[in-house]
């Protein structure tokens, strides 16, 4: 019997996951799923989506900072504790690393890439193709703990968020002096200000004052439209649809003009901080029931390994077979689902097992 409830802790892990304060994490995963559907979409050039695959991985940006900035909203100075700065860098590691070493010593096998090809990747000094953004989550990771210990130097919510807008003010204006390689000639700024950014939504979210208005119907209704509106504009900001729908209306719109994630990263800077606060201050609102659908949560469940493995399904899929399109990304999405399945109950499960425990007073 245990070993069946373990074949099906991909399912039924959906609903153990809860913050420190107890409030549901369910719309988060939600987004998580949401966000490598995007980029699924887009790297299949499926539903006219090609080119916002930008926007599912700097959604996942959002939503580490936030994530990461939880437990520690209202008392920033718990992480300095040596016991749960402990416990912070054994989480990240057992979380990222296992699982990513095993995806990068497959796509270096299948791909036939040498050794240094290998450690430059397993090392986060470098990101191939879709990897850069995992070496993005890592600097991340190294700079949240100073993050944090600049927050626990001020007294009060108000001025630790203003400290963090401070911070997303200068790493925004000087994002281009850090870059990760992508092994090919290119390189992708570090978006330490958009991890900020998820970082900035937490607090406003975990604000005293913010938190009075939670059972306010009239804004319940504005923030649920509001998010609706972020989640549709995702779609009807596309390439395909720029080119086919608002051209047609704005004739002189610049031949060039594009709305995805590396265009206007201020512009989904603030969308995606108005999604996040409108679906997890009022939880039970139509998108974010939406966002808790049981498949949207297993796909974010699922959605680390889902993106390391998906590229290399893709590249082969379309060398081999010649899948294009809607095609192409149901065969990744089904291929990549399955190897996910198999990778989190061997790999992520069993290591994140082993995450020490917060210690409560």
């Amino acid at each position: 019997m245990q070993f069946k409830n373990y074949l099906l802790s991909p399912f039924t892990d959906l609903n153990k996951k809860r913050s420190t304060h107890g409030d549901s994490l369910y719309v988060l995963d939600g987004l998580r799923g949401v966000a490598i559907l995007i980029v699924l979409t887009s790297h299949s050039a499926a539903f006219g989506m090609h080119g916002q695959g930008s926007l599912g991985v700097l959604l996942f940006f959002f939503l580490s900072g936030f994530v990461l900035t939880l437990p520690y909203a209202e008392s920033p100075g718990n992480l300095l504790n040596k016991n749960e700065l402990f416990r912070y860098a054994s989480n990240r590691l057992l979380r990222i690393v296992p699982v990513y070493l095993v995806a990068v010593a497959a796509i270096a096998i299948s791909s036939d890439s040498g050794l240094g090809w290998f450690l430059y990747n397993a090392s986060f000094l470098k990101g191939w193709n879709h990897l850069w953004s995992v070496a993005e989550e890592v600097r991340f990771y190294l700079l949240f703990p100073l993050v944090i210990t600049l927050l626990a130097l001020l007294p009060g919510h108000i001025l630790r968020m203003l400290m963090l807008i401070i911070l997303i003010y200068y790493s925004y204006r000087y994002k281009g002096y850090h870059k990760i390689d992508l092994m090919d000639g290119r390189f992708v700024s570090f978006y330490f200000w958009m991890f900020l950014g998820g970082s900035l939504t937490c607090m406003v979210y975990r604000w005293p004052v913010i938190q009075k208005y939670r059972n306010n119907t009239t804004l319940k209704h504005i923030a649920s439209l509001a998010a609706i509106l972020v989640l549709l504009f995702i779609f009807l900001s596309s390439n395909h649809l720029i080119s086919t729908l608002w051209r047609p209306l704005i004739s002189d719109l610049p031949k060039n003009f594009h709305m995805n994630g590396w265009s206007m990263p201020g512009m989904w800077f603030s969308l995606f901080m108005v999604l996040l606060l409108s679906v997890t201050l009022f939880n039970n609102s139509v998108p974010s029931k939406f966002l808790q659908s049981p498949l949207l949560r297993h796909l974010g469940l699922l959605s680390y390994s889902l993106y390391l493995f998906h590229m290399t399904i893709l590249l082969n899929l379309q060398r081999l077979v010649g899948f294009r399109h809607e095609g192409l990304f149901v065969a990744v999405l089904l291929l990549s689902w399955l190897i996910a399945l198999f990778t989190y109950l061997s790999i992520e499960k069993p290591f994140l097992m082993l995450k020490p425990k917060r210690q409560t007073s």
